[in-house]
């Protein structure tokens, strides 16, 4: 190899090795300890996302206490810029969550998406099951719901390497079945739906 060959080479793979550092990188905000770090840290390790970061409020209050954790945490973090922050969302009981108008305005104004589920994030993992939209009165119904699919089922197991698989099936049964929803507007969120697909969504093209 002469000399000038051998400088392109090393230039080459320079520029290679540059374009890992441009992957988006994503900052995931949870208020959950278990279900929803746990998941999207199995998510996170399964497809090697080095580019993303789970981390856990760590005193959870309601909707709009996690996302000003969120941009809290955003403005803390020193070591990486983040191209997207993501707050995981339960609605559960809307009666009982009433920041969440709030917190959807707060994070609009501070350039924070949010993933939603109505009740519950076992909504998203029931869709990688069934296409099921029918309503449900709370997370404990949800649950038994899904443990019709996975008798076996807990908060604080590992669900992503059990279901990834019917991953994309998830991300199509979620999609179509918020569409069918005419009184979704980004701010209402009925029962059932999620939006949890459209991080999954994020998080594919990253690996792809």
């Amino acid at each position: 190899m002469t000399k000038n060959k051998k400088r392109d080479y090393i230039a080459d793979k320079r520029r290679v090795a540059g374009s890992k550092e441009e992957l988006r990188t994503i900052l995931i905000v949870c208020n959950g300890k278990e279900t929803e770090p746990r998941y999207f840290n199995d998510l996170r390790q399964y497809n090697a996302l080095r580019s993303v970061k789970v981390v856990v409020d760590p005193k959870p209050i309601d909707s709009l206490s996690l996302v000003n954790y969120a941009i809290k945490r955003r403005g803390n973090e020193r070591t990486r810029d983040f191209d997207e922050v993501w707050c995981i969302l339960d609605v559960e009981n809307p009666i009982n969550n009433t920041t969440l108008p709030t917190a959807i305005q707060t994070a609009r104004k501070a350039k924070i998406s949010l993933a939603i589920s109505n009740p519950a994030i076992e909504y998203w993992f029931l869709l990688h099951f069934t296409e099921s939209d029918k309503p449900y009165h709370n997370a404990p119904s949800l649950i038994r719901e899904l443990k019709r699919h996975m008798a076996n089922y807990e908060k604080n197991v590992s669900i992503y390497p059990r279901i990834q698989g019917q991953t994309r099936i998830a991300i199509d049964r979620a999609e179509k079945l918020l569409n069918k929803h005419t009184d979704y507007n980004g701010t209402n969120h009925p029962n059932p739906c999620t939006t949890i697909y459209q991080l999954v969504k994020v998080l594919i093209e990253i690996k792809n």
